[in-house]
């Protein structure tokens, strides 16, 4: 007996060893394995460094955390909802890119015929922003139609694979940026454009095409400024795990603005704590609903009360017995700390077995 459960344990440190390597595709392994992306997300320690619910309930950080520096970031909190939700929201997500996609491709070659000097462009504009333009919209073009073709096709294997497969939505996560990036793309190439297109269409008249220039700026600067303000102050776990280059597009305060940096960090350490209680909750209320833990939990709160650390989310740890069907009390007599401490830190677990033995 004591053989066969050594073998389990040993089993369990090879699989976390190796996840330590190779980041797990499973949303729930990734969770449990500190050094992956999603935990680095979330704000998720280990137990060797400070717990994140300790800087979740500061007011301010005089550390900065580190950053994924990935746009995968935007794509998590979906990952984190029910099963129901997140296969609904995929396919939903999918066949607004490829539906708006398409709609823009017709606008896109309004604006080419537009400003073309093939189409209704001005002839006598300069050679070299004749070529520009051409160059720059059939980019736009190109992934305009890269965009829908991409999106159409996740967005049938969605219909068919997400409600099945419960991992679904998290490994299309690499495919996800790479239509936010397709369309975040075309955007810019479209403005470009635009611009190009203004300058050949009115060419030489100069006070025309700077007066036209700019009321299409006075325009999109609202816009730009409305996003902006609205991803500092709801998004702002995703804005602070963004790469360099993203924050510069989507909010520029995040890079220049020291006051503006730290504001972000304390609210994206805030709401990594709620994505994170939110997450464990809805595991442990999966789990109970059907076995029933009460008593594992109030062991853990007591174990965590006596060492001083009733502020520990146990939550997770509970989930993660639960994933072992370690769902009530008696079913951890017998085991001894060692195997305790492969589901919570070792002195959590040293006093859990104490308070058991104490009966």
């Amino acid at each position: 007996m004591r053989a066969a459960r050594d073998q389990r344990d040993n089993r369990r440190r090879h699989k976390t060893q190796n996840m330590n390597v190779i980041t797990s595709s499973l949303c729930s392994d990734a969770l449990n394995n500190p050094d992956s992306e999603l935990s680095r997300f979330l704000f998720i320690q280990d137990s060797n460094t400070s717990n994140a619910n300790d800087a979740g309930n500061s007011t301010s950080s005089s550390s900065k955390l580190p950053s994924i520096r990935s746009n995968r970031g935007w794509c998590f909190c979906l990952s984190l909802e029910s099963l129901q939700v997140r296969s609904e929201r995929v396919v939903m997500m999918f066949e607004a890119n490829a539906l708006f996609s398409a709609l823009f491709l017709s606008g896109t070659w309004v604006l080419y015929e537009w400003g073309s000097v093939y189409g209704y462009g001005g002839i006598e504009s300069p050679e070299i922003v004749s070529q520009l333009f051409e160059v720059i919209m059939i980019i736009a073009m190109s992934a305009n139609i890269m965009l829908a073709f991409f999106a159409s096709m996740m967005w049938i294997m969605s219909l068919n694979f997400s409600a099945t497969n419960p991992n679904w939505t998290y490994s299309c996560r690499n495919i996800m940026v790479y239509c936010q990036m397709l369309f975040t793309f075309m955007l810019m190439m479209v403005s470009f454009g635009l611009i190009l297109a203004i300058i050949q269409k009115f060419y030489p008249t100069t006070i025309t095409t700077i007066i036209v220039i700019a009321l299409i700026i006075l325009i999109e600067i609202p816009g730009m400024a409305y996003i902006t303000q609205l991803v500092n102050t709801e998004l702002p776990l995703e804005l602070y795990h963004s790469p360099q280059w993203w924050k510069l597009f989507m909010s520029p305060s995040a890079l220049f603005s020291k006051s503006s940096r730290e504001q972000i960090q304390v609210n994206a350490i805030q709401r990594a704590k709620v994505l994170r209680e939110r997450f464990c909750k809805d595991r442990v209320h999966s789990s109970t609903t059907h076995h029933g833990n009460g008593s594992m939990e109030r062991l853990l709160k007591r174990a965590a009360e006596s060492i001083g650390r009733s502020d520990l989310d146990l939550s997770v740890y509970i989930a993660n017995l639960e994933d072992d069907l370690y769902s009530d009390v008696e079913h951890l007599i017998g085991e001894d700390v060692d195997m305790l401490a492969l589901y919570m830190p070792r002195r959590l677990a040293k006093e859990v077995h104490r308070l058991m033995l104490d009966g």
